[in-house]
């Protein structure tokens, strides 16, 4: 087992965000007096039917944020089952004193490709969707999988949330599907509104891409008076979810979607489907078994906080593929993923899951 001695790798313990219901009331009438306003169009109800939405937008122009926003609205309006591809987690604090702790399961898309049972009745939130079903792989087994699954979202009371720097990225079959487009533009890049802190509002414009909300697509609704053809206008602020020294974030900006995630093949076979990484497999290195030690070390401790850099350290030397590899494994596993004031990253182990950290891995038994 490694040993640690480094004292600094030990960091007090941040609470988590704490979001009054109040927020979420007021936020909630705010949107639904702007987007249904002089309408004459039902609500988005996610009771009611099964929607695809798509944020869309330039590199910072806030589409997680405006994601994240929406779907924390979603769990404490229709308490909505969240599973999304990047960590959410926070507690709702309701104006009867109780509380809930609210935290996002993390996206298995082996059970979405694959149509488990257990995918049901869920808001299913995937970031940077182009990764995972690339308008350049339109034929591949696993756009059509995910195609089909998405198919069948109303039948397995579903809805999707989607982020994508452009709405062309992603397969044609699925654009078809999407109902409401969000562009998503940070206020503060605006002209005149360079005194904004670059977040602190998020302008949307939302269209009917399949006319189940206002009854007809964006291209058939009129563009008189030089307004747009937007079906409404909304604008988002996200401050709620920002953390600091003491409180954690509801989600961490800075979060890496697995870049290879889109070189992942679904081979069919017979009646089943099999999901396969076909990168080298970490556990045939033992590097692997060598952060295990360094995670028992941690988790046997009061706190179980360190540095990201410091436990890289601990756990090496490795390679950059190595590192890739072992930190997907982290996320898959639970580890939770923090940031300073002083913009330094940190892991807590606090519910790690080490079982499945050590599942299939060489010498683990």
């Amino acid at each position: 087992m490694v040993q640690i001695k480094d004292k600094a790798l030990i960091l007090p313990t941040k609470q988590l965000k704490v979001i009054q219901e109040s927020w979420f009331v007021n936020t909630h009438e705010s949107m639904l007096k702007r987007a249904t306003s002089g309408r004459g169009r039902h609500d988005i109800d996610f009771n009611r039917d099964s929607y695809i939405i798509e944020f869309c937008g330039w590199r910072g122009a806030g589409k997680t944020t405006a994601m994240t926003v929406m779907a924390i609205m979603a769990n404490w309006q229709y308490n909505s089952r969240l599973i999304a591809n990047y960590p959410i987690e926070y507690i709702l604090q309701f104006n009867d004193g109780h509380r809930r702790h609210v935290k996002a399961e993390s996206l298995d898309f082996q059970k979405l490709l694959t149509f488990d049972d257990e995918y049901r009745n869920s808001l299913i939130l995937i970031d940077e969707a182009p990764d995972v079903v690339s308008a350049m792989l339109a034929m591949s087994i696993k756009n059509r999988l995910v195609n089909i699954f998405v198919r069948q979202l109303r039948k397995n009371g579903n809805s999707l949330f989607l982020g994508a720097q452009q709405h062309e990225l992603i397969d044609k079959s699925l654009r078809w599907q999407v109902d409401v487009i969000a562009n998503c533009e940070d206020a503060s890049r605006k002209y005149g509104n360079n005194h904004m802190r670059r977040g602190a509002c998020i302008l949307l414009s939302l269209f009917d891409n399949s006319g189940m909300w206002t009854g007809k697509h964006w291209q058939e609704i009129s563009n008189y008076r030089g307004k747009d053809n937007c079906a409404a206008s909304l604008k988002v602020t996200p401050s709620i979810l920002w953390g600091d020294d003491n409180i954690e974030s509801v989600y961490d900006t800075f979060y890496q979607q697995d870049i290879l995630e889109s070189l992942r093949k679904a081979t069919l076979r017979l009646d089943a489907y099999e999901v396969t990484d076909h990168r080298a497999d970490p556990a045939d290195s033992q590097y692997i078994l060598k952060a295990a030690g360094v995670i028992q070390e941690l988790m046997g401790r009061e706190n179980s906080d360190c540095w990201s850099k410091d436990f890289f350290a601990a756990a090496g030397p490795l390679t950059n593929k190595e590192k890739d590899a072992l930190t997907k494994r982290l996320h898959a596993c639970d580890v939770r993923r923090g940031q300073s004031g002083n913009g330094k990253h940190y892991y807590s182990f606090e519910n790690f899951n080490i079982d499945r950290f050590m599942a299939g891995v060489n010498g683990s038994n």
